[in-house]
């Protein structure tokens, strides 16, 4: 699949039934990624839309002939899957915290780095709608740490790079 337009949650379930985010996905993003390059014999992940989307079906055979075929194309994927890694270590630093606030403060930098626009007052704007639940499902905190400390970074802007959350 090939993500044309739209942002698209990539997640897992833990043992105890609980959704874990492992990525959000935009356009010109393919997936699932593992069985495209021929990591995994199946999907390991599960897929949610989270605004409307427009998606291509490419087959594997396809995909691959075109990658062979367009150097560009290639070089493309290539920076595309670079940006995905480097967004992913950043994810998984936010998760190594023991405090719920610095879980946020470091998943608050992942998303600027990955989604961020920046904005003529110096500001950064997160241009996802995102809830309180997805943001704590992406550090695995309950919604009401979440919130709760969120609020608290709010009032010490002094701690967080400038951001703007579009909610």
């Amino acid at each position: 699949m090939l993500l044309r337009s739209g942002i698209v949650k990539v997640y897992g379930i833990t043992s105890d039934g609980d959704q874990r985010t492992v990525t959000l996905l935009t356009a010109g993003d393919v997936f699932p990624m593992s069985w495209v390059f021929g990591k995994s014999p199946l999907c390991i992940y599960y897929f949610d839309a989270l605004t409307d989307c427009t998606v291509l079906a490419v087959s594997k055979s396809e995909y691959e002939h075109a990658l062979a075929a367009n150097p560009d194309l290639k070089e493309q994927i290539f920076q595309n899957y670079m940006s995905h890694y480097i967004a992913a270590t950043m994810h998984v630093y936010a998760l190594e915290h023991s405090y719920a606030q610095d879980k946020l403060i470091y998943i608050l930098q992942y998303l600027v780095t990955r989604f961020g626009e920046w904005q003529a007052d110096g500001r950064c704007k997160i241009g996802l709608r995102l809830s309180h639940q997805d943001i704590a499902e992406m550090v695995g905190i309950t919604r009401e740490t979440a919130a709760v400390e969120l609020h608290k970074l709010k009032e010490k802007p002094h701690r967080l790079p400038k951001v703007h959350l579009h909610r």
